[in-house]
């Protein structure tokens, strides 16, 4: 089981009472704090700190003020690295996926360059939230941009709409075709399908 703890809600100076609860003589002291309560009640379970860098300051030197007993039954503390640039480019690419199925919905056909995707990655990576930042750059500039070119028209049923990087590797670009997208044309040389979807 695994039990996980949203540190960006433990910003106050009051973070570590709340985990390890109040020392002994002050308020809510026979209550316990949220952490030791979870470790007590459910003693074999993985515990996932997770956005740890958005808690308050004190909270990191959480681990040294812990009783020998609690830390005894911590099996092990994992820390998770940094992605690499090529797991990134694979979330972007994971992303891109569900915008071509929504749009497939709509028979509408999407291509997309490596230069779009590497676009995409260095302008929503953040090294302090890692891939997180990706699902809503897209949304807010992919996925709002698609919709305009639908509801003006200027895509729809049986298009296939390219994006490509622009020349400066900062933004993207949306060209429209009328035809539909069959494999790779010569036309689309440089470009790459993100994932194949029939249109319906």
């Amino acid at each position: 089981m695994m039990v996980r703890f949203d540190m960006s809600e433990y910003v106050g100076t009051g973070s570590v009472l709340r985990l390890i609860g109040s020392p002994p003589g002050y308020h809510g002291h026979e209550d316990g704090g949220q952490l030791t309560e979870k470790v007590r009640t459910r003693p074999y379970s993985v515990i996932l700190f997770d956005e740890v860098e958005k808690a308050d300051p004190s909270v990191f030197n959480l681990w040294k003020r812990f009783k020998p007993e609690l830390l005894n039954r911590l099996s092990e503390i994992v820390i998770f690295e940094p992605l690499s640039h090529d797991k990134l480019k694979k979330i972007v690419h994971i992303q891109m996926k569900s915008v071509v199925s929504s749009v497939a919905a709509k028979g509408i056909s999407l291509l997309a360059t490596d230069g779009a995707l590497d676009v995409i990655l260095s302008q929503s990576y953040n090294p302090m939230y890692g891939a997180r930042p990706v699902w809503r750059w897209v949304q807010k500039n992919v996925v709002t941009k698609l919709s305009e070119m639908l509801i003006t028209g200027e895509a729809g049923k049986g298009s296939t709409v390219s994006i490509e990087a622009t020349d400066d590797n900062k933004g993207l670009n949306y060209q429209v075709s009328k035809e539909a997208a069959v494999g790779m044309r010569p036309t689309d040389r440089g470009k790459r399908q993100v994932v194949e979807l029939p249109s319906d």
